[in-house]
């Protein structure tokens, strides 16, 4: 810009002196060398300054194209932040309490077994049902496991009891959990409901019996699902 103005004052020299000239006509060569540089630059700064409205910039066309690249690239900038707010609002927004869906999905698996009853051993833990397999998604962290089974015979104290995530032994904080009942009227049903921590993954659970005197397990029934975290975790 400067460059331009100074070549615009240029111009308005040769345009004064100009006139000048056309005011002596040639004899008034002497008379324009009499007048002096600095009144000149007078006159061409009032001249300049009258101009100014009319008076264009070169290159103005490559600084609007250099503004119009600067906005650009400003636009595009702020259309990539948009995009990734907006993203992120719609990875937030599939959540539900900051866990995924799947959180939020039942796992359900079941098992019975309603044939002749199985032989129960005197003081023998025992596996009545096959093992049931449950797949607990991220987010899930507890299942749920109801049971009922019937035993029958013996005259007996019998126990019964959900192993998670092991075989069906005396010990351990699920045997700890067990249902008693006894015999004494033939036949003697026990029921189980009991909700466990758990992690994400597969788990297996079993149904386990065992009684004092020999005895025998009926029909039986158990059913597990997962339940998703409470907002206390």
């Amino acid at each position: 810009m400067r460059s331009t103005l100074t070549t615009a004052r240029g111009v308005a020299l040769v345009a004064v002196l100009a006139l000048l000239l056309g005011a002596f006509g040639s004899a008034g060569v002497s008379h324009a060398a009499s007048v002096s540089a600095k009144q000149v630059k007078k006159i061409a700064a009032k001249v300049v300054t009258q101009q100014a409205p009319k008076l264009t910039v070169a290159h103005a066309a490559t600084a609007g194209t250099a503004t119009n690249a600067t906005n650009a690239t400003n636009a595009t900038n702020a259309a990539n932040a948009a995009n990734a707010a907006n993203a992120a609002n719609a990875a937030n927004s599939a959540k539900l309490g900051g866990a995924d869906p799947a959180a939020y999905l039942d796992r359900v698996v079941h098992g019975s077994y309603d044939g002749a009853p199985t032989a129960l051993a005197a003081g023998n833990a025992t596996q009545l049902l096959n093992p049931t397999q449950i797949t607990v998604p991220q987010g899930v962290g507890f299942i749920h496991v109801t049971g009922v089974a019937t035993f029958t015979g013996g005259n007996t104290n019998v126990n019964m009891w959900v192993a998670v995530d092991q075989l069906c032994i005396e010990a351990g904080d699920d045997y700890e959990r067990r249902q008693f009942s006894n015999t004494s009227n033939i036949q003697t049903s026990i029921a189980f409901d009991h909700v466990e921590s758990v992690t994400a993954g597969n788990h297996t659970i079993r149904m386990c019996g065992l009684a004092t005197a020999a005895s025998g397990a009926g029909n039986r029934t158990m059913t597990a699902e997962t339940v998703a975290k409470d907002f206390n975790g």
